[in-house]
């Protein structure tokens, strides 16, 4: 998930030096909504053998926020109706699962950074929108 969401996010801020197909970034894009938990959370599939990349980011929370960071910043690249309708309930469900966990993270240096910046986006989203 952490790797998955890394790419995205650097395809996100690579298009003035790479073309990255759209069909590329939507299959990331699915394949991160696929793999959400049942309660909003977007848990680590499989095992991992290098845990040093992942820094605070190795689970939980700060996986979670950082995941749906990836999510924000490349919903616009969508164009089908149905892959930004599901996009958008799993942003809603981590956005929720987020804002549950706020007094477990209140005193955590990375993850409350993390979660507050992925909380601010949604909510600048929401104000380009209206």
């Amino acid at each position: 998930m952490l790797r998955t969401s890394f790419v995205a996010i650097s395809i996100h801020q690579a298009p003035d030096h790479i073309y990255i197909a759209h069909a590329t970034i939507k299959r990331a894009l699915c394949w991160i909504v696929l793999h959400q938990g049942e309660h909003g959370s977007f848990p680590e599939p499989g095992r991992i053998i290098h845990t040093d990349m992942q820094e605070g980011a190795a689970g939980g929370i700060p996986l979670s926020a950082y995941t749906l960071n990836a999510l924000l910043a490349n919903r616009r690249k969508l164009s089908s109706d149905l892959t930004k309708l599901k996009l958008d309930n799993a942003v809603r469900r981590g956005e929720k699962r987020l804002v549950s966990q706020l007094d477990v993270i209140a005193d955590d240096p990375y993850s409350l950074p993390v979660t507050t910046y992925a909380l601010v986006i949604k909510v600048s989203q929401l104000d380009v929108i209206a």
